[in-house]
């Protein structure tokens, strides 16, 4: 048998489809599983924008366009940016990708070195983890803690820069902690990338996902952050278009053609049609964003109030995205893993906190992405499951 390369052997984690996986299956057999193991929103795309997609395919908008990405999306893309980051974006920044890991991928790619080390939240979202793996890179992760509702703590990201740290990776909303790092803190870590000469790969696919007033603070508005953050996002969790794959990287002007030309020897570009219903996704009507934020408030608050009165579960209250974390330690313990499954065979596939880092462990990742009635079932499902 010819050699594999050693690209071939590493071994990363698939992260929630591990549970995704075993659900399918026991489904398959007929069984009655309430699935809250994916970031995977119920509502479908909005019809204005699937309207879109279809004209342009009917438009003959079906070839090859510029691996940057097509002029009106990237507009649109910079203007968003300007109404909602507090920066004037410019769009000859904005570079399309095959989805947020795909602009994520095309940031550590053009940033961190091989065998360099980027800093990334525990806990966090796994793919940072397996991105950098596949980058011949490490990552490092830095603690966030539950008992500080998972805001991250500038004195120990500092403490865990080395000589081989080329950049700080933060996420705000959170997966899969749902926490908004709030701006006096994101203005240290941005003192922090400023002091140290980082690069600050932000990652904000959850941005418009808030349930306070205020929009989420992004570390490139911060003095000296400009040119060395990369902000991050996309259209999938916003506007339900997970499987478009349409996300986005707005990058310095120093890392602009790199990323282009790894855009051009890898996907080439994204479907035209595909650009266009993007592009209407930010230009057209923003009611749909706003439901799904009312929506996701409603669903959380059906998850912690509930467990607010249960003994030994504890939910910790998010400010976004369209998580929960759950605390099951107190029956439990840190085999977050057995009571995943125990949870699974009465009827609920949840992920294992141990799955998104160190700190999480003992907890559940609740995904509010089923109707407030169905996610209320599937609460008592898993205090069923967990106490009997």
């Amino acid at each position: 048998m010819p050699k594999i390369t050693p690209m071939a052997e590493k071994k990363v984690s698939a992260g929630a489809f591990e549970i995704w996986y075993k659900a399918e299956q026991l489904v398959a057999q007929g069984q009655d599983i309430i699935r809250l193991e994916i970031g995977e929103p119920d509502v479908p795309t909005p019809n204005h924008i699937v309207e879109a997609a279809e004209k342009a395919i009917r438009a003959g908008r079906t070839g090859y366009v510029s691996s940057a990405g097509t002029p009106g999306l990237r507009k649109a893309i910079a203007d968003y940016l300007t109404r909602t980051r507090n920066v004037t974006a410019n769009a000859d920044n904005v570079v399309i990708a095959p989805g947020v890991k795909g602009a994520l991928y095309a940031a550590v790619m053009t940033t961190v070195p091989a065998g360099g080390e980027i800093l990334v939240p525990d806990p966090g979202y796994p793919m940072y983890q397996s991105i950098m793996a596949y980058a011949d890179g490490t990552a490092i992760p830095y603690p966030l803690q539950a008992e500080n509702r998972f805001q991250p703590d500038p004195a120990a990201i500092e403490s865990l820069i080395t000589p081989k740290t080329a950049a700080i990776l933060i996420n705000s909303p959170g997966n899969p902690t749902g926490t908004l790092i709030e701006p006096q803190v994101m203005e240290q870590i941005a003192a922090i990338a400023v002091k140290h000469d980082l690069w600050v790969l932000s990652d904000e696919v959850y941005a418009q996902i808030y349930f306070g007033d205020q929009f989420p603070v992004s570390p490139v508005a911060y003095p000296g952050m400009a040119q060395r953050t990369i902000v991050l996002d996309g259209c999938s969790k916003a506007y339900n278009m997970t499987g478009w794959r349409v996300g986005f990287g707005l990058y310095p002007d120093a890392l602009v053609e790199p990323v282009i030309q790894l855009a051009v020897h890898t996907h080439s570009c994204l479907p035209p049609f595909v650009m266009d219903a993007a592009e209407e996704a930010f230009n057209g009507p923003q009611d749909c964003v706003a439901e799904m934020r009312t929506l996701y408030k409603e669903r959380a608050a059906v998850v912690c109030d509930k467990l607010a009165t249960v003994p030994q579960i504890s939910a910790i209250r998010p400010d976004g995205a369209f998580y929960v974390m759950v605390d099951v330690s107190g029956i439990a313990g840190k085999d977050d893993r057995k009571a995943a499954e125990i949870v699974l065979n009465g009827g609920v596939a949840l992920l294992p906190g141990s799955g998104m880092g160190k700190q999480s462990e003992g907890m559940f990742r609740i995904s509010l992405t089923q109707p407030a009635e169905v996610i209320n079932e599937a609460v008592d499902r898993m205090i069923k499951a967990l106490t009997d």
